[in-house]
This record gives C-alpha cells, structure tokens and sequence, in this order.
C-alpha cells in the first residue's frame, strides 16, 4: 500500500549532477541506496524506486523469496526488511526543474494519491546549509520546480521538506549559485542533510500516527525561523 509519493526535485544531465539545485534528487537517491532500491523509468516523465523495482524480479527474485527467511520469519519481531515498512514510492522527474509539476501530476495518476499524499523535496537557498524545513503546505517562496507543481495540482496543499543550501553570497548570481557544486567544505555538511533528510522520510513512511507530519516537523526540523522570503 502507498501511502505517500516522495519527489526528489532536480534536472536531469550530467551538467547538474551533485549541484546545490539537484539536493532534491540527493536525498531520493539516499533513500534508495539504503533501502536497496533502483531507479527505473516509470510510466510518465520520472523515474521511480521502490521494493517493487528493487533488485528482486525474475529468477534472482524467486530464489530470495523461497530461499532467504525474512527475519521476521525467524520469530525475531524486532528486525524487518527495510522495504517492509517503506510505504512509498520514490520519484526523481525527468521534464526538467521548471516543469516538475507534470511529473508530480502524472505520479498522482499513476499511483492513485492525493496532493497530500505528496512529499516534494526541494532545494532553498533561503535556509541556512543543512537546516531542514517540513511543512505541511506553503507558498512556492520563488522556486520554479515547487510554482510549477503548485500550477499543476491547482493547490499548494502538499508537503514539502526543504533543504537549506543557502546562505546565498551576496550580489551572487541566483542561477550561479544554484546551479553551482558545493564546495569541499561544505560537503559534510551537506551528507549530514541528506541522511537527516532521508531519515525524515523514513520516519513519515513508516508511522501512521494522528498528525504524522506536525511530529516528524517536531522532530526533524531547526528552531531557527528560515530567512525571509520562505515559507
């Protein structure tokens, strides 16, 4: 059962890997590398990973699901595969940052959820490197991948967790510094955020309380307020 669609923001191309702008695209792939996922092209502008494009398909599958005893099947009630309690699906689109939404929207479609059921990922260079910040709705606070999501769903009530890449120098070009790479100092930093970020995640998909989200923002995020102009 899925219970909530995770879209990691990012452009697609080699020009763009690892830069400020794709930690959106950072954290899913975190995701995936712990829970042994892969990405594999999906039914729409994305790529997806879930258990269920993990590496158990075909003959290799068969013989882990016959063969290899979950742990549970072990009477240890206690451990868990990773993928047992990960009710979600990763989704990394492929239309470019500016036009996320039709990624976003498609994922919807194909997966029979609602915008509430949508975790986006997203860069802000308006938050400190590192600081997280999840929200439960909000503006776009000027990035093009969230206003185009917000254009496609005709609502801004999704969640989104935002991740600080700022302080942005000043006078710097925007576009520069986004698309920029992360320096040696701040690398991490930066892998700090990403298993913060993922670990946010984790916990969001394998909870089901009352008011999940205002408790993984408890959690996960800073006390710090963000800087202006996000939300």
């Amino acid at each position: 059962m899925i219970s909530y669609v995770i879209i990691g923001l990012g452009n697609v191309g080699r020009q763009y890997e690892s830069s400020r702008h794709n930690i959106g695209f950072d954290v899913v792939d975190s995701l995936a590398d712990r829970h042994n996922f892969k990405f594999i092209p999906g039914k729409g502008d994305f790529y997806q990973a879930s258990d269920k494009s993990a590496n158990n398909s075909g003959l290799l599958g068969w013989f882990r699901n016959i063969f290899i005893a979950k742990p549970s099947d072990l009477g240890d009630s206690k451990a868990s595969n990773p993928a047992d309690s990960f009710r979600g699906v990763l989704i990394k689109p492929t239309t470019l940052m500016n036009r996320s939404g039709i990624a976003a929207r498609q994922a919807l479609d194909l997966f029979n959820v609602t915008p509430q059921q949508l975790i986006v990922v997203v860069d802000d260079f308006h938050l400190p490197l590192g600081r997280l910040r999840l929200r439960k709705s909000g503006s776009d606070g000027g990035h093009n991948g969230l206003k185009s999501i917000i254009s496609e769903l005709e609502t801004d009530e999704f969640p989104r967790l935002r991740v600080g890449i700022g302080p942005k120098p000043p006078k710097h070009d925007i576009i520069e510094f986004v698309l920029g790479q992360f320096t040696e100092s701040e690398q991490v930093i930066k892998e700090t955020a990403l298993n913060r970020a993922a670990d946010a995640c984790d916990f969001i998909l394998s909870n089901t309380s009352a008011n999940l989200l205002d408790i993984a923002a408890e959690k996960y995020n800073t006390s710090a307020d963000p800087a202006p102009g996000s939300d």
